[in-house]
């Protein structure tokens, strides 16, 4: 037998949960295939099981993730999209960011993936460097991953702005959203391209939507490929 802790599972699952018998959740295949409550159920904790399973922590430097390393290379067809190979990267732009002058900046990923280096950035950036931290990603998965993972790092940030859009619209798109932070113009300090492949494709919108003050001497337009 498979044990799973109930409060291991998602929000809408252990809603289910708790709503149902000892006897209701003793078999899934027990279940009255009839009642819609059941079949939702089921099929929410049979989708979370397989997920339970399949998925394990990963921990980079001070911050740590669910999500599974395929067995041959990196793909971009996995669950949740992390590259180990890609640590010194992230390595690289937290100390940039952590070595010049600006500050109470604007930072947007993107591509953010399975979000590690949002992550990492709001664990290790200095406390004054980020105004407000955009990540992206289209997999429509990508906004409860992210906000279990913040959960998992014990994470209650306020100047956070999730999105699920295709990256080179996430960017175009901030400088007229109604929905946008009230000291955010539109335009970021700082874009971080993190793609699988070339970066070509997001380049026109990154420069479109780099501020002027990113151009400065202690701060010029940086795309970490």
């Amino acid at each position: 037998k498979l044990h799973v802790a109930p409060e291991r599972l998602p929000g809408p699952v252990w809603e289910h949960y708790k709503e149902l018998t000892p006897c209701e959740i003793s078999s899934c295949g027990r279940m009255n295939v009839g009642n819609p409550h059941h079949q939702i159920f089921q099929v929410s904790f049979l989708i979370t099981l397989y997920f339970l399973l399949i998925m394990s922590t990963i921990t980079e430097h001070t911050s740590t993730i669910n999500a599974t390393l395929p067995k041959g290379d990196v793909n971009k067809k996995m669950e949740v999209f992390y590259n180990p190979l890609m640590t010194s990267n992230r390595n690289i732009s937290i100390l940039l960011l952590n070595s010049i002058e600006n500050e109470e900046m604007n930072l947007a990923l993107p591509l953010t993936g399975s979000g590690i280096r949002a992550l990492r950035f709001l664990k290790e950036l200095n406390p004054n460097k980020i105004t407000n931290l955009f990540v992206n990603d289209k997999k429509e998965t990508f906004k409860k991953t992210f906000k279990d993972n913040l959960k998992l790092n014990k994470l209650k940030p306020k100047n956070i702005s999730i999105h699920t859009q295709d990256a080179n619209l996430f960017l175009l798109n901030q400088l007229n959203n109604k929905k946008k932070p009230a000291n955010f113009c539109g335009y970021f300090d700082y874009i971080d391209i993190d793609p699988f492949g070339t970066p070509n494709p997001f380049i026109p919108a990154s420069t479109a939507r780099i501020c002027r003050t990113a151009f400065s001497p202690s701060l010029q337009l940086t795309l970490l490929l």
